[in-house]
């Protein structure tokens, strides 16, 4: 079983949609984590499970500032996440948009 904290990248490659790259408000720390975390949703069901510290590491960044890039994607409408009701621990996280189709989901 894959470990959820480990991510293969050789070989692969981020894209992530015009429209955050062009976002203004959003960090450009932001904007080089949502290329990883793309390619943490890229399995079939399009759910992201990867730790911030895993999602750090890819992309040189702190886990604090993984933590500032979620909340901005989740504040700008780009990105939704599920949460422990509990803990506050994040459970998953998805797009809210198709990547391949490049189009915002409805919500």
């Amino acid at each position: 079983m894959e470990n959820k904290n480990e991510i293969e990248i050789e070989g692969l490659y981020g894209a992530i949609p015009i429209a955050i790259v062009a976002d203004k408000k959003l960090k450009p720390s932001t904007k080089i984590a949502a290329i990883v975390i793309a390619l943490s949703c890229s399995g079939q069901n399009g759910i992201g499970y990867r730790a911030n510290k895993t999602i750090g590491n890819l992309c040189n960044l702190s886990d604090r500032a993984i933590q500032r890039a979620f909340s901005e994607l989740q504040k700008q409408g780009y990105l939704l996440c599920d949460y422990d009701k509990n803990t506050n621990e994040r459970l998953g996280y998805t797009w809210t948009f198709d990547i391949g189709k490049r189009t915002k989901k409805q919500k």
